[in-house]
């Protein structure tokens, strides 16, 4: 936290103001990146064109998003596990992909 706060330039009591611990921000910014997540992939409008193209949006859409939260992959202490909500398109689109057959020809 002493880090973090000398990074933006406040003091470790502003963030503990706000975050109790360093989980609660850690989960804070996980909410914020998986509200993110789902809008970018809604953006994508992965439902309206090819499974292949589609699948592309999604992962650019995804790799996106991994400069701002990357260190969320790293967590000390992950969030319990659960299925989130904003990897249904992606869920929607591997169904797809297994209904149509292989999205390229050798």
């Amino acid at each position: 936290m002493a880090e973090l706060a000398a990074r933006v330039g406040i003091s470790r009591g502003t963030i503990y103001r706000y975050f109790a611990t360093r989980r609660a921000l850690l989960d804070a910014l996980e909410a914020t990146a998986r509200k993110q997540a789902s809008r970018q992939l809604a953006d994508a409008n992965l439902d309206q064109v090819p499974v292949d193209e589609a699948l592309a949006r999604a992962v650019r859409a995804l790799v996106a998003l991994e400069e701002t939260y990357h260190f969320l992959a790293r967590r000390p202490d992950p969030p319990l596990p659960q299925e989130p909500k904003y990897l249904e398109p992606i869920v929607a689109l591997v169904g797809a992909t297994a209904c149509s057959g292989p999205t390229a020809t050798a």
